[in-house]
C-alpha cells in the first residue's frame, strides 16, 4: 500500500518549474520571436531598417512573448491541477479503503481479544476443577489405604477368633463325647435298642415300619454330627436287632 501511495505523489520532474523549464522560459520564447522577426526583416529588406528592430516592433514582440509565456503557464498549471485532483481522488479512495480495512481489522482484533478472554477464563475454570479432582483423588486414595489396613487387621483378627472358636468347639465336643461314653455303656445302649426294636415288631406292620424308621433317623450319623462315632455304632446295633427280630419272626 505504501508503494501505491508513493506512486501517486508528483515526481519532481513533473513540477511546474520543471515543466516551465522544459517548454521554454521568457527569455527563450523572446529569443525565438526575435529570431523570427529578424528573419522576416531580412526578407522584407534590411536596408530600410538597417538590420535593427523599431521600438514599436520590440514592444509588440515583448507583449506577445509575455502572453505566450502566461498562456503556457496557465496550461501547465491547469494540467498540474487536473493531475493533482485526479491523484487526490485516487488517494482519497485508497484512504477510504484503507480506513475500512483498518476498521475490519480492528473488529477482528476485538473479536479475537474477546475469544481469547473467554478461552483464558475457561482454562482457569478447568485448572480449578482439575485441582479439586486431584485433591479428591488424593483423599480417596488415603481413605482406601486406611480401609485396606483396617480390612487386613480385621481379617487377621477374624481368622484368629475363628481358629480359637474351632479349637474351643473341638475341646467341648471331645469332652461331651467322653462324658457320654462314660455315662452310657455299650451294653445298656444295646439293650435299649433291642427293646425298642422288639416293641416295634409287636405292633402292626405299618406301625412297626414307622417306629423303626424313627429309630433309624434318630441315630443316623448325619443327624448327630457331634456324636458321629456313637451314632454309627448305634445304627449298626439297630440294623443287627432288626435282622435278628426279623429272622425270629
Amino acid at each position: 500500500m505504501d508503494q501505491d501511495l508513493s506512486d501517486d505523489y508528483m515526481h519532481p520532474q513533473d513540477s511546474p518549474e520543471r515543466l516551465d523549464e522544459s517548454e521554454g522560459s521568457y527569455d527563450t520564447i523572446r529569443s525565438k520571436h526575435e529570431d523570427a522577426d529578424a528573419s522576416g526583416s531580412e526578407e522584407d529588406g534590411s536596408e530600410e531598417h538597417g538590420g535593427q528592430l523599431s521600438p514599436q516592433d520590440d514592444s509588440w514582440s515583448t507583449s506577445d512573448v509575455i502572453s505566450d509565456v502566461f498562456d503556457q503557464r496557465v496550461r501547465v498549471l491547469a494540467a498540474t491541477l487536473e493531475s493533482v485532483e485526479s491523484r487526490y481522488a485516487s488517494l482519497s479512495s485508497k484512504l477510504t479503503a484503507s480506513e475500512e480495512q483498518s476498521a475490519s481489522h480492528m473488529n477482528r482484533l476485538e473479536a479475537a481479544d474477546r475469544a481469547s478472554g473467554r478461552l483464558k477464563a475457561h482454562n482457569e475454570s478447568l485448572k480449578d476443577r482439575e485441582q479439586i479432582l486431584r485433591q479428591e483423588v488424593s483423599r480417596l486414595q488415603a481413605q482406601m489405604q486406611t480401609c485396606r489396613i483396617d480390612t487386613a487387621i480385621s481379617g487377621s483378627k477374624l481368622q484368629q477368633l475363628l481358629e480359637e472358636e474351632r479349637l474351643r468347639t473341638d475341646r467341648m465336643r471331645s469332652l461331651r463325647d467322653n462324658a457320654l461314653m462314660q455315662s452310657t455303656s455299650t451294653a445298656s445302649i444295646r439293650a435299649s435298642i433291642f427293646a425298642a426294636v422288639a416293641e416295634a415288631f409287636s405292633c402292626s406292620e405299618e406301625e412297626r415300619k414307622k417306629k423303626l424308621r424313627q429309630l433309624q433317623l434318630r441315630w443316623h450319623p448325619d443327624k448327630n454330627p457331634v456324636l458321629a462315632d456313637l451314632a454309627t455304632e448305634v445304627s449298626k446295633m439297630i440294623n443287627e436287632a432288626i435282622a435278628r427280630m426279623g429272622s425270629a419272626s
